[in-house]
């Protein structure tokens, strides 16, 4: 039995800060007049999960399943980026949703396979209390049901001291 087909039974419960990749490709054929900087004239506009979204989308291309707990904001961003989740198969995402904080993304700008700049709209600080608080009862609810715990940080938040001790303690 090769690894995919082990990994066809397994349930993984993956917490951690998620995030939209956006990658924005084009060609640089000029210099613009007005500093001198690279013109990037967009040809392709795509995005993905990223952060602990990445990781939920290869445990699924391995053939696993997997249940994605992060947090995001009030935003078209966090819209955007459920609507991207939901398309992966084998992947069930249980966002938080936190008014006031911007859901993660990253942009980065690419021209004749070159990275030419990465934007990031982000919020680094801590989740508050009653965040916390979500997130935990979530994990609490959803581990009996899994045979993996995956921590996925990317500083962003998400996993406080008191989420990895409650993380710990549930599995």
């Amino acid at each position: 039995m090769s690894l995919t087909d082990q990994l066809s039974h397994v349930e993984v419960l993956c917490v951690g800060d998620v995030m939209l990749d956006r990658f924005v490709t084009g060609a640089v054929k000029r210099i613009s007049p007005e500093s001198p900087v690279p013109v990037l004239s967009v040809s392709q506009n795509a995005a993905v999960p990223g952060g602990a979204g990445n990781v939920a989308r290869n445990i699924a291309a391995l053939g696993g399943r997997c249940t994605l707990i992060g947090v995001v904001g009030d935003d078209g961003i966090a819209d955007e980026l459920k609507l991207s989740l939901q398309a992966v198969a084998q992947v069930r995402a249980e966002l938080v949703r936190v008014p006031g904080r911007s859901t993660t993304e990253k942009v980065r700008f690419v021209a004749q396979g070159q990275h030419m700049l990465r934007a990031d709209i982000e919020s680094g600080q801590p989740i508050d209390r009653p965040t916390e608080q979500q997130v935990l009862e979530r994990i609490q609810a959803l581990l009996p049901g899994h045979d993996v715990l995956v921590l996925s940080d990317y500083a962003k938040g998400l996993l406080t001291d008191k989420v990895l001790a409650g993380a710990i303690e549930a599995a």
